[in-house]
């Protein structure tokens, strides 16, 4: 048999405890019942699952969401490592713990190796409750980090949208626009303002703003204005005076 779906009748007479899905990489029922059995000692609930093939396995992945992985070492048809190669494939990060009777202190470092999370001895099955808890613990914390950086690359996306469409529309407008930053450097100055003032976007893009564009009895009062700016991510908005190429006053 290469696939076993535990039925209620497994649970009767166990306190309800603590849901968990269990997939459980084993030949022997006997076995996979002791794995089990150790799980509800530590006030868990488990759905559980047996498999014994790669196929089986990759169909129990594909068809149900599992909480952690328990497999022995070696099987007839598959093995530890066999069970790893297909959790990668699968793209899901789940925990991996490796249960055998027969695993050496040298295969259980190149288990951790290949990507197992704990080993045990089949007849140490005691600390498997810590593993379990620790386990899972960690697969939460992961999956939460992975979100909250998704959400912050969406966010980035989205922040880099807006600044390109934000910048569309400056370029488009009909008034005159010019974007600095809190060092005074020059940014950005839209085509009206660049025809109006005879420059070219190279000529003005990092430019300082206040001593190449900005009239003498108004450079004061701007460089006040950019003083307070230093350190500041806040925009500000101010109206000047500006000097095209030539000498001539704009608005």
């Amino acid at each position: 048999m290469s696939r076993v779906q535990y039925s209620e009748d497994t649970k009767k007479g166990s306190v309800m405890g603590k849901p968990i899905r269990v997939l459980i990489v084993e030949d022997s029922e006997d076995d996979a019942l002791l794995v089990i059995e150790e799980i509800k000692e530590c006030g868990y609930d488990p759905d559980v699952e047996r498999v014994e093939t790669g196929e089986a396995m990759q169909k129990a992945l594909a068809e149900k969401t599992w909480d952690i992985i328990i497999a022995d070492y070696s099987l007839p048809q598959f093995s530890a490592p066999d069970a790893l190669s297909v959790l990668r494939d699968s793209g899901l990060d789940l925990p991996f713990i490796v249960v055998s009777g027969t695993i050496g202190e040298d295969i259980a470092v190149e288990m951790m190796k290949l990507g197992a999370h704990d080993y045990l001895m089949k007849g140490k099955l005691k600390r498997l409750c810590a593993a379990v808890n620790r386990e899972t613990r960690e697969a939460v914390i992961r999956a939460e980090r992975k979100k909250a950086l998704k959400e912050l690359q969406k966010t980035k996306e989205l922040l880099l949208k807006e600044r390109d469409f934000n910048k569309t529309l400056m370029q488009a407008t009909p008034m005159f626009f010019v974007a600095i930053n809190s060092e005074g450097k020059t940014l950005l100055m839209n085509k009206a303002l660049l025809e109006a003032l005879d420059y070219t976007e190279a000529e003005v893009l990092g430019a300082d703003y206040v001593s190449t564009f900005v009239p003498e009895d108004e450079k004061e009062t701007l460089e006040r204005v950019f003083g307070r700016l230093v350190g500041s991510h806040a925009p500000t908005f101010n109206e000047n005076h500006i000097v095209s190429k030539n000498g001539r006053k704009y608005f």
